[in-house]
C-alpha cells in the first residue's frame, strides 16, 4: 500500500512498477476522499479501498458476473489486520468493513 500511495519509491523495480500501474485507481480514490487523513490512516484506507476495487474488477469478468446474477457465486472482501489478528468483512448494506463473525 505504501508503494501505491508513493509510486516514486518503486521507480527502479520494473515488475513492481508494472503492477502499480494497475493500482492508479486506488491512489486516485485516496487522494480524492482521504487527503485530510494522516499517513497511517491513509494506508489503512488504501488497504480497504484496494479490496473494494478488486471486488469491482472481479465483477467485470463475464463468467463471474453471470454466476453472481444467478446466485451460484458469492464474493467477499476481507481485510486482515496483521497486528491484531482481526479479520474484517465488507458489508455492502452498511458500507463498511465490520469484524468477521
Amino acid at each position: 500500500m505504501q508503494a501505491i500511495l508513493n509510486p516514486e519509491r518503486m521507480e527502479n523495480l520494473a515488475y513492481v512498477k508494472r503492477w502499480l500501474g494497475q493500482t492508479v485507481r486506488v491512489r486516485q480514490v485516496i487522494e480524492e476522499r482521504y487527503a485530510h487523513l494522516g499517513a497511517e490512516a491513509r494506508v489503512a484506507a488504501a488497504v480497504q479501498e484496494n479490496v473494494l476495487i478488486q471486488l469491482e474488477n472481479l465483477r467485470e469478468y463475464p463468467f463471474i458476473a453471470e454466476r453472481l446474477e444467478s446466485s451460484s457465486l458469492r464474493i467477499s472482501g476481507w481485510v486482515f489486520d496483521l497486528a491484531s489478528g482481526n479479520v474484517f468483512d465488507y458489508d455492502p448494506g452498511v458500507g463498511e468493513f465490520l469484524p468477521f463473525k
